[in-house]
C-alpha cells in the first residue's frame, strides 16, 4: 500500500509545528546535559533536518 504524500498546506503545518517545538526546546534547554549518545543522536538529526530544509528551500527559490 502506498502512502500518500502530503500537500503543501500539510507540510507547512508541519514545519510550523517542527519550528514552535524546537523553540520551545530551545528556551528550556539553554545548556544541554546530555549523554554522549543523546548528543550524537542530536547531531545526527540536526544535521537531517538541515539538509531537509535546505532542499526544500533551494527547491522553493529555483523551482
Amino acid at each position: 500500500m502506498k502512502t500518500k504524500a502530503p500537500t503543501i498546506k500539510e507540510i507547512i503545518e508541519i514545519m510550523k509545528n517542527a519550528s514552535d517545538a524546537l523553540d520551545r526546546f530551545n528556551e528550556a534547554h539553554e545548556h544541554l546535559d546530555i549523554s554522549e549518545k543523546e548528543e550524537t543522536e542530536l547531531e545526527l538529526w540536526s544535521s537531517n533536518l538541515r539538509c531537509d530544509a535546505s532542499t526544500l528551500h533551494a527547491r522553493i527559490i529555483y523551482k
